[in-house]
């Protein structure tokens, strides 16, 4: 199945939004306050393994809302190559 890629923590009603609109499975990828809670490749290698081309949207919410993350070129570049 494809996924809505949501990082958490993320804007609350993003994923039952997705899942009303499209019936999105969405999968919530935690990050981590020593990554500055912004999403890394090997954040999303790890919540699909060996399958990221189940990925189908990942949502940043920028600068990420609660955290106010943001990302720079490179690590955005990194995150689609993830992808």
């Amino acid at each position: 199945d494809a996924q809505l890629v949501l990082p958490a923590a993320s804007w609350v009603s993003y994923g039952p939004q997705a899942r009303v609109a499209k019936n999105a499975d969405v999968l919530h990828v935690r990050t981590a306050a020593r990554n500055a809670f912004r999403l890394t490749p090997d954040d999303v290698h790890a919540a699909f393994g060996a399958e990221p081309q189940r990925a189908r949207v990942l949502v940043l919410n920028y600068p990420n809302n609660p955290t106010g993350a943001t990302y720079t070129d490179d690590e955005l570049a990194a995150l689609a190559d993830a992808l």
